[in-house]
């Protein structure tokens, strides 16, 4: 079971966890937010914060990077025998190499329209996430194009402008003067306990666990949720 689904079905475990810490945090103040044209909250959700560390990547060269869940997701696809689950084999690995190459096409050529291709890639990654998270495949044909399902339009030009939004907190103190940024970072074997947990980012100073919400708050189980990954980093650093 995963962290997540741990807190959310024993509220014991989420009580316990909150009540480490010692001051509950408020909301920050809020800025100007990214209001979303669609309902696919989800997938924008996820599709940001593959752009996110890519863009951190891009940012600060040094910063370490785990293995992407989309390649789990990937692996758990090309372990399935079923006939409607091995189709999307192809489309998984063509997916995969054409998000690395959107990603370095922008990488070496920043321009706007290299940034909405590799978020477009990103969008696509997503599926493969779903697959190892939730053990769910994309529904319908292959497309046209060999890949997994693209997103809508206005789904890229609202991550975008998020990424946009973004760019303060990634220039800030706590990534520019930090010696380790380690991205999509897991725990050891202690990640297994609890369903192969990953943290988003860990730089000297933080632990930052990315969250988009049309509805800002910070409730009981996110607070939980970043207790957890704080303790089980504690226990791996600790062998």
């Amino acid at each position: 079971m995963s962290l997540t689904s741990l807190i959310k079905n024993r509220p014991d475990i989420t009580d316990f966890l909150v009540s480490r810490i010692k001051e509950i945090p408020k909301l920050p103040k809020l800025g100007r937010g990214i209001f979303p044209k669609t309902h696919n909250f989800t997938q924008i959700g996820t599709a940001y914060d593959y752009a996110f560390r890519f863009e951190l990547l891009r940012k600060y060269p040094f910063a370490k990077e785990e293995r992407w869940v989309a390649e789990e997701g990937m692996q758990l696809i090309n372990a399935n025998p079923y006939p409607f689950i091995k189709k999307w084999q192809r489309p998984s690995l063509r997916t995969l190499n054409a998000a690395r190459k959107a990603r370095q096409d922008y990488y070496e050529n920043p321009t706007d329209k290299n940034l909405r291709n590799m978020i477009d890639m990103c969008f696509r990654l997503v599926h493969l996430d779903t697959v190892y998270r939730e053990f769910r495949v994309p529904v319908g044909q292959i497309p046209d194009d060999g890949l997994l399902p693209g997103p809508e339009k206005k789904d890229i030009s609202d991550v975008v402008a998020m990424l946009r939004n973004s760019e303060k907190f990634m220039d800030s103190e706590r990534f520019s003067e930090s010696s380790l940024i380690a991205l999509n970072p897991t725990f050891g074997p202690y990640s297994e306990l609890v369903g192969g947990a990953d943290a988003d980012i860990i730089t000297s100073s933080s632990l930052i666990d990315l969250k988009t919400s049309s509805h800002p708050s910070i409730d009981r189980n996110e607070l939980a949720q970043i207790v957890g990954y704080f303790m089980l980093m504690q226990m791996n650093d600790a062998n």
